[in-house]
């Protein structure tokens, strides 16, 4: 009876120690990310003073902010205060070792084609979901605001937009959320750490219309990454997704409305191919890359979830995602 006793005291101990490293853990990733929205939502307010004190005019200043082309650049060298800088601290207070703890190293390449396949295809699936689950929303006449970006022209803008929408989040974002948050809930289980990741993608995004497709998206980057080894993995996907939406984008802008509603259509009927394709040739490239270590954990994977869901800083964080997401915007 003592050994009854005392293996279900362990077993107690051991849920209650998990439970409070996953909440520590949750904790310092929402005050990355609040640190993240910080700069989202108030990056105006230092450019003006900046601006002020170089002797430019408040007029001067809001004409150049209305340049697409000034937008992209500032979102350009925004993105390393709002991403970069609050992960790096965090990494740095959670004792990771860049060079080691996070894969930089060369992925398996046997799966990295699939994968990319596979990205492309799930992005129109994602989209078509997105908007099936934003439909009641809109049904109901709520207005769901989406980010939109007025384009730069000619070369130069063409350039800079790839830049600031494509390259840049492709490698920041990564090591925020594929690297450092990634590597943090790991210990915790492979597939609690790409659905968690995941999440903090999705709220990391702070929109409405972005958050579910973020989310889904984030769980395929976390899994490539796993699966291939490597976090360069994800930046190609991360890259290869983004830069298809900015081609698209240019495309509508110049193309006529009918001409772009066809590219639209044959992309959708090719992506979802490229969906199969991709699944067939990863099965085939790894018979098991579907399956995920097992986790070592005592929690359950429901109790593990809820310790980092309700965690108060992540409740904040996805509170202040979603009143920034409708108000805001």
């Amino acid at each position: 009876m003592d050994l009854y006793n005392n293996i279900d005291y362990f077993a107690t101990e051991h849920k209650s120690r998990e439970k409070k490293e996953i909440r520590r853990k949750a904790t310092g990733i929402g005050i990355a990310l609040l640190a993240d929205f910080s700069v989202m939502f108030f990056w105006s307010v230092p450019i003006m003073i900046i601006a002020v004190v170089m002797g430019f005019s408040m007029t001067e200043v809001t004409e150049a902010l209305e340049d697409p082309f000034v937008v992209m650049l500032l979102q350009a060298i925004l993105a390393f205060f709002m991403t970069f800088l609050p992960f790096f601290v965090l990494a740095l207070c959670q004792r990771i070792k860049l060079s080691e703890d996070i894969s930089f190293g060369k992925p398996k390449m046997n799966l990295v084609g699939p994968f990319v396949l596979l990205s492309i295809g799930c992005s129109t699936v994602f989209s078509i979901i997105t908007n099936l689950l934003l439909a009641p929303l809109q049904g109901l006449g709520i207005e769901i605001p989406n980010v939109d970006f007025d384009y730069p022209t000619g070369f130069y803008g063409v350039v800079m937009s790839f830049l600031a929408i494509a390259v840049i989040p492709a490698l920041l974002e990564e090591f925020a959320i594929r690297g450092v948050v990634l590597k943090m809930l790991r210990p915790y289980g492979d597939g609690f750490a790409i659905f968690m990741s995941a999440l903090v993608f999705g709220v990391m995004h702070a929109s409405i219309f972005q958050m579910p497709y973020a989310f889904m998206f984030g769980v395929v980057l976390a899994f490539a990454v796993i699966k291939t080894e490597s976090i360069w993995t994800g930046v190609l996907l991360h890259f290869v997704n983004n830069a298809i939406s900015i081609t698209l984008s240019y495309a509508e802008m110049y193309l006529s409305e009918s001409m772009a509603g066809v590219v639209n259509m044959l992309f959708s009927f090719v992506t979802i191919n490229l969906l199969g394709l991709g699944i067939l040739l990863l099965i085939k490239a790894d018979r098991k890359v579907l399956r995920l270590e097992p986790s070592l954990t005592l929690s359950s994977g429901s109790q593990k979830t809820g310790y980092f869901i309700f965690a108060p800083m992540i409740i904040i964080c996805f509170v202040v995602a979603v009143l920034f997401g409708f108000v805001l915007r």
